[in-house]
């Protein structure tokens, strides 16, 4: 398994979710900040408010440098996370369409596993695997946070 959910982290409550859209309409794209139009279809986005505190109070991980919402608005190319966190745990909002995959690669780019990932849902995986998302119609909307806290990671999820 390249991508496990995470069943039983809690869901975000409905009462933040316009947190979300409020940081993504109102908020300042962090990475164009570092890497410029290269990466046009994905924005960055600080976490701020009740819904850092809700993350900070409600999650078994310690939170590293990354607490972002990302919004994808187009493919993404196949590539690595190269941060200080080698793991990613993301929460969706909005899938970016009815059949958008996430796709995991060896490093020869051949495919070795894709994923149809549900709205409302944790999962986790190794940002150091090749890795993109294809098959975006409409922009996906995400929490995306690193941690190298893998211990605490439910690997019994699937």
């Amino acid at each position: 398994m390249y991508l496990n959910y995470l069943h039983n982290w809690p869901k975000i409550p409905e009462d933040l979710h316009h947190a979300v859209q409020s940081i993504v309409d109102t908020g300042n794209d962090e990475l164009h900040k570092f890497v410029g139009a290269a990466y046009d279809p994905y924005k960055l986005y600080p976490i701020i408010g009740p819904l850092k505190t809700w993350i900070t109070n409600h999650l078994p991980i310690q939170i590293g440098s990354c607490c972002h919402i990302h919004m994808i608005t187009n493919d993404l190319v196949i590539h690595k996370d190269y941060m200080q966190e080698k793991y990613k745990v993301n929460y969706i909002f909005t899938t970016g369409g009815t059949d958008v995959k996430t796709n995991f690669y060896d490093n020869d780019f051949n495919l070795l596993q894709s994923y149809v990932v549900p709205a409302f849902t944790w999962h986790w995986f190794d940002g150091t695997i090749n890795h993109n998302a294809t098959k975006i119609t409409a922009p996906r909307v995400a929490i995306t946070i690193g941690t190298n806290d893998v211990d605490r990671l439910d690997f019994r999820a699937s």
